[in-house]
């Protein structure tokens, strides 16, 4: 397969998010994947948004330090101020992302969801998601609804039909 900076029409998945200058060109990342397995050195990301004519960042080295992931990039040292990259994201095309289980959904697939309760109660939009040990909430209008992602409560995803249905526990709306 042919390497491009062309960016193709089609979707793109942020998979980190580079979060801080070290010095000497090292970069503090945040991981947005539970692939940290894809960050090895000569793998090429996409930037986001693209910074001037700089579209892909290619990985020099790695090493993680008490448990955080820190990369240099060959385009870095091109770069008159490192901190540019800041707060931008690394991508991959949708189609180098991992399949997914039936019932498993990505994040962005999930944001921007109807959320209904099973008697037709519109709840409002899922406006973004908490990842925690446990499960994920889902936040409705900005938390006005905290909707625990487990099967208890998740009865139905139609992503095409931009809809997901709840079971309405007992204090589960309550605030």
């Amino acid at each position: 397969m042919k390497s491009s900076t062309k960016r193709e029409s089609c979707r793109y998945l942020s998979v980190a998010y580079i979060r801080r200058h070290e010095g000497h060109g090292w970069f503090l990342i945040d991981l947005l994947t539970e692939e940290a397995e894809r960050f090895k050195v000569g793998k090429k990301f996409f930037v986001a948004p693209p910074l001037f004519a700089l579209k892909e960042l290619t990985i020099k080295e790695v090493k993680i330090k008490s448990g955080r992931l820190y990369l240099r990039f060959f385009e870095s040292k091109n770069l008159v101020k490192p901190e540019l990259i800041l707060k931008h994201y690394l991508q991959i095309p949708e189609s180098e992302a991992k399949r997914l289980e039936p019932g498993e959904y990505w994040i962005h697939e999930i944001i921007g969801l109807d959320c209904f309760t099973l008697d037709g109660k519109h709840l409002g939009k899922i406006t973004s998601i908490l990842k925690t040990k446990a499960n994920d909430v889902f936040f409705v209008d900005e938390g006005k609804y905290l909707i625990p992602a487990v099967k208890e409560v998740i009865k139905e995803v139609k992503i095409k039909e931009g809809r997901i249905v709840v079971k309405e526990l007992p204090g589960l709306l309550e605030l």
